[in-house]
């Protein structure tokens, strides 16, 4: 693929040269220069009418523009096939080479193995064991590199083999090209030929062209001047008319100035009318909106007044159901969701009866197409039976299954059914509620009769007009399983009975054999058992043999395991007996297997062995037995295998609390015990009574049990359902609670739950409601519950402690009910009881609890405790207080009594002091400062005491300073020193405070020192330290609480007097927009002029030195980040002077702040981007489903809308209905999620240079409200002059401090263009060009602005195009400016708008640059080498842009300049004086075609990019004097670089050069006259070679001392790259007749040598001086050279050496002009790019 890419590139080079040669034919040349101005266009209509002048037709034998292009690449490819031939033939010398040096290393290493070897086995023989090992070390690595190198072989052989394929391919791919090198050097005679009569015609047409040309140019310059005439007729002729036509207009000009104020005045009064018109809309549209909100308010309280008889009635209905003895909350519930049911019902027919009507048409659409389909193809319809297979038939109608309350009797709950049938249809819901009455507890009932209860309920409730098809519609179920048998009904395994199979009936005999049979078979069986009689004594016992065990029973078993059980038999008869297996249970054979071997005759007492495997397979109870069969009678072995079950007890039933005082607080713990090997959950809650429901203190997850517990006559064991178990015996029907009802009802819409127990559901679904329930124990009154503790899971062989809780709060008797209840349905529920009775005591307090609330340390509280007695006498009391609490508490007196019916007052102190928290661990908390002390009163004659409890909250009253001194440290007297505290509250109490006898010289803030601290608060207190001169302060800051309590805090401060003081010691700017700056001036004073103390205060520092009298140097420092600027900000002020000082604010946004914002933009963006992707995805899908869903609709049957389904159908068409809705839908659905999430950049990605940080900082300047800083900026002073920076000594105290406000408001005006960047940067611009930018502002604020703007620099480069104006809120103006730079410099402007409040500063940045490039030639002189003649060759050279923007350059030769004949007249290389230009143009192509061209000769070069330039040299004629300038031009006004180049054309391929020159380079066009040399010569070098040409070679010796230093010369011998393919590509040369020269001294370094196709080799010929020679005389020989490679060819080099005191200067050439800038040429003498070569030609 390579060598194609490179053959098609190389066709595509050659078909341009065509093209080139093409358009060569069209040019033209002048001979005269002075003709150089004609102008294109003239000479294309000069053309046009002579240019079929010289056509002449197609020569026969002319090659064509595809045979030369063929001509072309078949030379170069044949050229690349003798190279790629070359290169494979020394690739396969090479590998063959080194295949033969592996091969010898081999060899090496295989002799070095074997020496190794053998001196191994010496060594061993020697027991030499070091140097055996040493030895033996070698042989190894010998063994290893022989090893290594055999793989260096076989990879060579394989890349040998591979070299060898692939030269014999090439082999034969040059074979194929033999015949075609002869075809190729035929056309190429043909086509030179052709070329020479391109040529003659060429020049004809050149010839005819010049003639036209001069006579247009004639003709052109006499029809300028008679245009030149006419147009200043005309201009008179315009100018008369224009005088006339401004006669004319101002006649017209009043009259329409008048019909135009008419129009005007119009306008006007159409537009008050307008006006008018909508201010009365307006007024109508007020009036109506107000008849509106009147209409509405009275809307609204009729809606009030609606919901107020609403409530009435419920009110009334409650009220009623309340006098009724039900649950009014729960029947107006009920009520409530009826109505909201009914009207779902309502609208859930409305809505069903449209869905019936579209499935009914659908249903009909298709029937018809079936119809259709079936007369179309009635073949596919032969058989019934397949059509009828394909129809799913109806399900079974499923039982609905309820949970409603178990009954005890059948009677019972016929009864109840019998009572709904014969209620009547209820008017009202409510009679749905009353009267019902609910069947007896305990009544079981099946699934019928449950279906029963719905059916009769759901006929109560009022039913619409389309409830019947609804019901009739939801009893069909359509549904059928896709296989048979998958929704069969799993039926449980029922163990079969044993069956007895009389073998007699079965058999097909008579009956009278039958009763033989019989007969002889109780014979039989009377033989086989006897009587046993022993000792006079008979066997009467049932079994004669016992077993041990006397049940087989595996308990316990888990199904898929073995379980194995030995039984021991023992005779106990009297006598010998023999035991035999008869079988075992028919339902036992599928999973015993019994091991017995009949032991024969046992002697009585004697056993035997029986062993059973039990293998279960089911998870079942099995029994059965096994048979046996003795001497004495059969005998059996009962056989029992028992499934894992629980065993549940309880050790007590009844739970006696006995007697208790209120308060107390006992507990019963009762032992649940489980036996089995099945653990359960287990449910233990208290019977309350309530809603049928169970109180149960198990957590919120655990499940509770739904079923009520029973007392024996079937009811709940309580006086109010025991009063209506009464009312139900005696016939009389009483209303029950409606809360049972609703739980009926809501039982009956329970979905079927296939193969679930009553109980376990009860325990699945009573999970939701088990956390409100297990609330209601904090009703009960009785104080009994459950504990909290309770186990919820009972493990197998396992026993658990429940827990009873009784505190009672009620005296009287109490007795409570609760149910143990399990999950297991085998397990039955346990009822217990418990009973105890309460008691009051006599003696109490009235207060139980004495909240003495928050009390502070060392301060006394007293509180009054009322003690009362409800006994008929008196009573002794006694107090007690915890010891530990003596200290702090007191009761007085400590003893009393009260008397019978009285109360008695006893008196509390409590005075808490600082070592509570230690005296009272158990009842103090020091966290929390709580205090609960639990006191005793003892009461005679009273086992139990009356205790009550005292609560407190102890505190301190300690105010606590964050710092006990102060130090102000030195404050100068213009400032103030503020050092901010913390006043901590240790309290929990709010405590007032203040600063008292404070120093007239210091202040304290906020309010003066006084406050209050609120509990556990810290306030920040600000202590201001003025001091009014220059000394020493210490001083104390006193703090007093509200209760006299003092704090204090010692401080310390120096005062000093600054040696200068500022002007002003608070600076306000103005408020100053975002971006925008503001000035302020303040001056700095020395005022310091005498140092006595005496008459005036002096600058210290406290009572340290006075301050010299002197100038005073200063520095302002301003904080790091603050948006100020001073200046000066260094310098120093004379005795008695002042110097000003200039403040800057500039305020900007902090960096930080934008990049959030810009982080925000980019997140803002990117959700929206994709937003767009999933709506544009969103749109895709639904396009998708919109296209299906109408392919879907085109099969439709056309009479679709006439086919109205009637509102009501018969029972018969259900099915066809729940057909159609059965079927799936078809439509396509859409399923795409959002879209993507999108993850915020970090905050260091945003760069201050990017888009985002540009627009959000447009958006935070809209979105900013303004803001208030305050900065304090040191001034540091010291005394003496400011040399140099850093050596001026200062004290740190001698410091003034400047304040500085700084309001900062939203600019007026912003930039919008460039996301808002204030900043216009041009870039690199072209000195001479310019270019314009716009910059749009726009008025964010909200009144109209007058904007003006300042004046840009006359003189520099830029310019503003357009005027400013007025801006209205919010709207945009556009600024033009321009850029034109005139020199190379960096150019910056600031363009400053003002507004009323702000400016707006637009930076303008640019550059003027002067392109620059470079070319990658390091030679001024650019050779194109050696080439044969009507061949070509081509080099490139890169130029580079060196400069930051694109560049635009052109390519120009000497030798198209239009001046290229007045160059070529300057005198030639070897006469032309020093110091004048060189003439570049060197000889040129004789038949008119450029000898050197490029490629291309004109582009642009962006900004550091290059470009490649392609250099042809091709000639026609043999000269070594080809040369040209070029000259590359930037934006075809300014010459960047200057070069020559030059090249050699050579006849044959092997030529030699070097030496002096001999010939002039310039030729004559005259033809070469051959010289006819006489006779006598002839005969004279009839025997020498031909020469081909002469060099001359000069050899300079020095002579120095009487030594001759050896010279050299070279001489050139070079072998030329030919296009043709016959010739052979390597050439040799050889010197003749060394003798003669080497006896003159002259020696060749290398006097014969091969040289490959396009190399030149450098000879050198060295000259030694014999001893022997006379330096006065020079020595002269000469050699002959012979070059061989098509021809041979004799070339005689001239040998002349000299001997010379000094080495001669190197001869001057004229090439020194390197790559350097030229100076720019006139646009008049600017040579032509080749792409002009058309137009000029020599």
């Amino acid at each position: 693929m390579e060598s194609e890419e490179l053959l098609f590139n190389e066709f595509d080079e050659a078909e341009y040269f065509i093209k080139e040669d093409d358009d060569d034919g069209d040019g033209f040349s002048l001979e005269e220069s002075e003709d150089s101005d004609l102008c294109e266009e003239n000479c294309q209509v000069c053309i046009e009418p002579n240019e079929n002048e010289y056509a002449e037709a197609e020569l026969p034998g002319r090659v064509n523009q595809q045979r030369q292009l063929h001509h072309i690449y078949m030379k170069k490819y044949i050229d690349s096939l003798n190279e790629d031939l070359h290169e494979k033939s020394m690739l396969t010398s090479k590998t063959r080479d080194e295949l033969e040096k592996c091969q010898e290393r081999i060899s090496d290493l295989e002799k070095e193995r074997d020496q190794l070897y053998y001196m191994v086995q010496e060594a061993d023989e020697n027991e030499d064991v070091p140097n055996g090992d040493r030895l033996r070390a070698q042989h190894e690595r010998a063994i290893l590199e022989l090893e290594m190198e055999t793989g260096i072989e076989e990879a060579i052989k394989g890349r040998l083999s591979r070299a060898e394929y692939e030269l014999a391919q090439s082999e034969l791919q040059k074979g194929k090209y033999l015949l075609t090198e002869d075809d190729l050097r035929r056309e190429h005679s043909v086509l030179r030929e052709q070329k020479l009569q391109d040529f003659e015609i060429r020049k004809k047409k050149d010839d005819s062209f010049v003639r036209d040309t001069y006579k247009h140019r004639k003709k052109a310059l006499k029809d300028a001047a008679e245009a030149s005439k006419e147009y200043e007729r005309r201009g008179k002729h315009a100018l008369s008319q224009a005088m006339k036509a401004k006669e004319e207009t101002n006649k017209y000009l009043k009259q329409t100035m008048q019909e135009i104020r008419d129009q005007t005045k119009q306008e006007n009064e159409r537009h008050s009318a307008d006006l008018n018109r909508r201010i009365t809309a307006v007024l109508s549209l007020k009036n109506n909106i107000t008849t509106n909100r009147e209409n509405i308010n009275a809307l609204r309280a009729r809606n009030k007044d609606l919901e107020k008889d609403a409530q009435k009635e419920d009110k009334v209905f409650m009220d009623q159901i309340t006098a009724e003895g039900g649950d009014a909350q729960t029947a107006l519930l009920v009520k409530k969701r009826i109505e909201q049911m009914e009207k779902n019902q309502a609208e859930h027919e409305v809505k069903q009866r449209a869905a019936e009507v579209k499935i009914a048409s659908k249903i009909i659409s298709e029937e018809e197409q079936f119809k259709k389909r079936k007369q179309a193809y009635p073949h596919l319809w032969q058989e019934k039976k397949w059509v009828d297979s394909l129809n799913v038939k109806p399900h079974k109608k499923k039982k609905l299954r309820t949970l409603a309350t178990d009954v005890t009797s059948s009677n019972d709950y016929d009864k109840y059914i019998s009572q709904l049938d014969s209620l009547p249809k209820l008017e009202a819901n409510d009679q749905l509620i009353r009267g019902l009455q609910a069947p007896p507890m305990g009544t079981r009932r099946d699934s019928s009769d449950d279906e029963a209860i719905v059916n009769k309920l759901s006929n109560t409730l009022p039913a619409n007009d389309g409830s019947k098809a609804t019901s009739t519609n939801d009893s069909v179920t359509l549904a059928k399983p896709e296989f048979e048998g998958m929704w069969n009904k799993f039926e449980k395994y029922v163990v079969p009975k044993e069956v007895v199979v009389d073998v007699i009936k079965g058999s097909k005999v008579s009956k009278m054999d039958q009763d033989i049979m019989r007969e002889k078979l109780q014979v039989q069986r009377e033989n086989i058992v006897q009587t046993q009689v022993a000792a006079g004594r008979e066997f009467k016992e049932k079994s004669s043999f016992n077993s041990k065990p006397t049940v087989v029973h595996f308990k316990d078993f888990d199904v898929g395991k073995s379980y194995k059980k030995r039984v021991t038999l023992t005779n106990v008869s009297y006598s010998i007996n023999f035991c035999k297996l008869v079988g075992l249970s028919d339902h036992l054979k599928d999973f015993l297997e019994i091991t017995f071997d009949p032991p024969g005759q046992l002697s009585a007492g004697m056993t035997c062995e029986l062993l059973i495997m039990f293998k279960p397979m089911i998870n079942e109870d099995l029994e059965g037995v096994i048979n046996f069969l003795s001497q004495t009678g059969p005998f059996e072995l009962p056989v029992v295998c028992s499934t894992k079950k629980c065993d549940l007890s309880v050790d007590m039933t009844e739970v006696q609390f006995g007697t208790s005082v209120i308060g107390e607080t006992l507990k019963r713990h009762i032992t649940l015990r489980n036996d089995g090997a099945l653990g359960t959950r287990l449910m233990f809650g208290k019977y309350t009574g309530k809603d049928h429901h169970i109180i149960t203190a198990a957590p919120a997850d655990f499940v509770q049990r739904e079923d009520t517990p029973m007392s024996d006559n079937g009811l709940p064991d309580s006086p109010k359902l025991q009063g209506n178990a009464d009312a139900s015996e005696s016939g009389v029907s009483k209303p029950i609670s409606p809360a049972g009802t609703l739980a009926n009802r809501s039982q009956c819409e329970v979905e079927e739950v296939a193969g679930s127990s009553t109980k376990q559901r009860s325990f699945d679904e009573a999970s939701s409601i088990g956390a409100s329930l297990s609330e209601d124990h904090d009703l009960d009154l009785d104080g009994m519950m459950v504990s909290d503790q309770n186990s919820t899971l009972i493990k197998p062989f396992s026993q658990e402690k429940l827990e009873i809780v009784w505190k009672p709060t009620v005296p009287g008797k109490c007795d409570a009910q609760f149910i143990l209840s399990f999950e297991d349905e085998l397990s039955a529920d346990i009822t217990l009881t418990s009973s105890g009775t309460a008691i009051d005591v006599p003696v109490y307090v009235t207060r139980q609890n004495i909240d003495l609330q928050i009390c502070t340390l060392d301060r006394l509280y007293q509180d009054s405790i009322i003690v009362k007695n409800r006994a008929t006498s008196a009573l002794k009391l006694m107090f007690e207080v915890p010891k530990s609490l003596r200290k702090h508490m007191e009761l007085l007196p400590k003893t009393g009594f009260v008397q019978a019916q009285s109360s008695f007052s006893a008196q509390l102190k409590f005075l808490p002091r600082s070592t509570i928290a230690e005296d009272a661990l158990e009842y103090f908390d020091k966290s929390t400062g709580v205090l609960e002390v639990p006191l005793i009163i003892h009461v005679a004659d009273q086992t139990r005491p009356v205790p009550f409890v005292v609560h407190a909250i102890v505190t301190n009253s300690d105010l606590e300073f964050s710092v006990t001194e102060i130090d102000f440290g030195h404050s100068t007297i213009y400032e103030s020193a503020r050092a901010s505290i913390q006043l901590t509250n240790k309290s929990i109490l709010p405590q007032e405070f203040g600063f008292m006898g404070l120093p007239e010289y210091v202040d304290i803030q906020p309010n003066d020192g006084f406050g209050i601290v609120l509990p556990k608060e810290t306030i920040d207190l600000d202590i201001v330290f003025s001091p009014p001169k220059a000394k020493n302060y210490n001083f104390e800051l006193c703090c007093k609480s509200l209760i006299n309590r003092e704090f204090k805090i010692k401080c310390k401060g120096v005062g000093v007097h600054p040696p200068m003081e500022l002007s002003e010691q608070v600076v306000h700017f103005k408020a100053t927009s975002m971006n925008d700056y503001s000035i302020n001036d303040l001056y700095i004073i020395n005022n310091h002029l005498s140092t006595n103390e005496y008459t005036h205060p002096v600058p210290r520092i406290g009572k340290g030195a006075i301050a010299p009298v002197g100038p005073t140097s200063f520095e302002f420092k301003v904080p790091e980040g603050a948006p100020l600027n001073l200046y000066p900000s260094v310098g120093t002020v004379k005795p008695g002077e002042r110097l000003r000082v200039q403040m800057r604010f500039a305020p900007t946004l902090p960096v930080e702040r934008i990049k959030e914002e810009a982080v925000r933009v980019v997140v803002r963006k990117a959700e929206e981007r994709a937003q767009k992707e999933y709506d544009e995805k969103m749109r895709k899908e639904r396009e998708e489903a919109e296209a299906q869903a109408i392919l879907a609709a085109a099969g439709a049957n056309v009479g679709k809308k006439k086919a109205a389904p009637a509102p009501s159908k018969p029972a018969g068409k259900g099915s066809a209905k729940g057909k159609a809705a059965n079927r799936p839908a078809t439509g396509p659905q859409l399923d795409i999620g959002g879209p993507e999430p999108v993850t915020a950049p970090p905050v260091e990605s945003i760069k201050l240079e990017s888009d985002e940080y540009a627009s959000a900082h447009s958006t935070l300047l809209r979105q900013f409200e303004g803001a208030f800083q305050t900065y304090v900026i040191p001034c540091y002073l010291s005394s003496g002059a400011c040399a140099k920076p850093g050596d001026l000594k200062y004290s740190i105290h001698n410091t003034l401090y400047l304040e500085v406000h700084c309001p900062t408001v939203k600019p007026q005006v912003v930039v919008i263009s460039d996301n808002g960047r204030a900043t216009i940067d041009y870039g690199d611009v072209s000195i001479g060009q310019q270019m314009n930018k716009t910059v749009t502002i726009q008025n964010i604020d909200d009144k109209e602005i007058d904007l003006t703007g300042s004046l840009l620099d006359t003189t520099g480069p830029f310019e503003m195009r357009n005027p400013l104006r007025e801006l209205p809120p919010d709207s945009s103006h556009s600024l033009i400016i321009r850029f034109a730079p005139l020199k190379p410099d960096h150019f910056q402007e600031t363009l400053h708008i003002y507004g009323p409040d702000s400016t707006l500063h637009v930076n303008l940045v640019g550059r003027g640059v002067n392109p620059t490039i470079q070319l990658n030639l390091e030679d001024p002189v650019f050779d194109m080498g050696a080439v044969l003649v009507n061949e070509y060759v081509e080099r490139t050279f890169k130029i580079k842009n060196t400069s930051s923007l694109s560049v635009d350059y052109s390519i120009k030769f000497d030798s198209l300049s239009l001046l290229r004949y007045k160059m070529m007249q300057d005198l030639p290389k070897f006469v032309q004086p020093e110091g004048e230009p060189p003439n570049t143009i060197g000889v040129q192509n004789n038949k008119g075609k450029c000898v050197f061209d490029c490629v291309p000769f004109a582009g642009t070069i962006s900004g550091g990019g290059s470009q490649e330039i392609t250099l042809t040299f091709a000639p026609d004629h043999a000269s070594d004097y080809f040369s040209d300038g070029v000259h590359v031009e930037l934006f075809n006004m300014e010459e960047a670089y200057s070069f020559q180049v030059v090249g050699q054309a050579k006849e044959h391929i092997m030529y030699v050069t070097g030496g002096q020159v001999m010939h002039p380079s310039v030729e004559s066009l005259l033809p070469l006259v051959p010289i006819q040399p006489d006779e006598e010569r002839l005969l004279r070098f009839q025997d020498t070679k031909p020469i081909a040409g002469h060099i001359l070679l000069m050899f300079y010796s020095v002579a120095r001392d009487g030594v001759f230093s050896t010279a050299t010369a070279d001489v050139i011998i070079g072998c030329v790259r030919t296009m043709a393919v016959s010739q052979k590509k390597n050439g040799e040369y050889v010197f003749e007749s060394m003798n003669t020269i080497n006896s003159k001294g002259f020696t060749i370094a290398e006097p014969k040598a091969y040289l490959e196709a396009g190399t030149k080799k450098n000879v050198t010929i060295t000259w030694t001086p014999p001893e022997t020679h006379n330096p006065d005389e020079p020595i002269e020989s000469s050699i002959i050279v012979s070059t061989k490679c098509e021809l041979t060819e004799n070339y005689q080099i001239l040998l002349r050496g000299l001997i010379v005191s000094r080495p001669p200067e190197p001869p001057k050439t004229a090439t020194s002009e390197a790559l350097v800038p030229s100076v720019v040429t006139p646009a008049e003498e600017r040579p032509l790019s080749s792409s002009t070569a058309a137009a000029a030609s020599s």
